[in-house]
């Protein structure tokens, strides 16, 4: 694998640049790192649009959002048809607004925001190809929110276990990614955890839970890592944390970067710096449009 690319919902930069998990700290060593701006409305469905096309649209959701949206509802090409174009293989699972999936080589395991409407697509339009779904079996831990709406409010006061249910999922979620890049093998892998903004909104920022929720991100980062062996990393949080709010406007506007590849000190970024950083990895020419530049 040449770039694998791992996002971990609302992860305050706090909290790993400040007082990093061991393996996020080995990640920063002599690298690119730092808080990472969010879009101008922090929250997960621009700023996944800001990845996918390199553009801030945070004033098509200034007057509320659309859950039904995805993929489709990009007003321009997505990084992945840029790496498409360009003959990159990928392996995508559960990125934000990815189902209906698309038919990108080798593989797409793909997520609503809302898990009934996921569950409603039906298995053609959540896998590709369709031999994804007998391969990993069982998908529930790769719809987008590892703890659905009702069930993360259910959690309030009941964090820790709220946090064995994600620890469960989130291990699942990567069994099934490795599984798959085992089966077939690609250039660039880009997987998603959101876990952590779901614990985010059901602890306090001085909750004993946080370390533990930080503690699951590392290990399933180290695994990851370990597993794909990747020539260069690029990790990053869409926001801050929420902590007990449920409004995106109570998500911080901050979250965290860290990119293997190259050196480099810490420094300030923003999320519309992630796509071309990606296309840059696989020598694919930036638009000129981009509102970002590489990290």
């Amino acid at each position: 694998m040449k770039l694998l690319t791992v996002c971990f919902d609302s992860v305050g930069w706090k909290s790993v640049i400040l007082d990093p998990p061991p393996y996020f700290a080995s990640l920063m060593e002599d690298h690119p790192c730092g808080r990472l701006f969010s879009t101008r409305i922090p929250h997960t469905i621009p700023a996944a649009f800001a990845v996918y096309e390199g553009i801030d649209r945070s004033e098509d959701w200034s007057k509320g959002f659309n859950w039904n949206t995805s993929w489709y509802n990009a007003k321009r090409p997505m990084i992945f048809d840029f790496l498409a174009k360009k003959g990159v293989t990928m392996g995508l699972v559960s990125l934000p607004l990815s189902a209906p999936v698309r038919p990108y080589k080798n593989f797409v395991l793909g997520t609503w925001m809302k898990d009934r409407k996921t569950e409603k697509l039906g298995e053609k339009t959540i896998f590709y190809p369709p031999q994804v779904e007998e391969i990993v079996g069982e998908h529930k831990g790769c719809i987008l929110r590892e703890l659905g709406v009702e069930q993360y409010a259910e959690l309030v006061n009941k964090p820790f276990k709220g946090l064995r249910e994600s620890k469960k999922l989130a291990r699942h979620r990567l069994d099934n990614f490795l599984t798959l890049n085992k089966w077939k093998p690609v250039d660039f892998g880009f997987l998603y955890f959101d876990f952590t903004d779901r614990m985010g909104h059901v602890i306090r920022p001085d909750s004993k839970v946080l370390p533990l929720v930080m503690k699951l991100s590392d290990e399933l980062l180290s695994r990851v890592v370990k597993e794909t062996n990747p020539q260069h990393v690029l990790v990053y949080s869409d926001h801050g944390w929420g902590f007990f709010e449920t409004e995106y406007h109570f998500h911080a506007p901050t979250g965290f970067y860290i990119y293997t590849g190259r050196e480099g000190a810490r420094h300030k970024a923003r999320i519309v710096d992630i796509a071309p950083t990606i296309l840059k990895e696989f020598g694919v020419g930036i638009p000129n449009y981009f509102e970002g530049r590489v990290l």
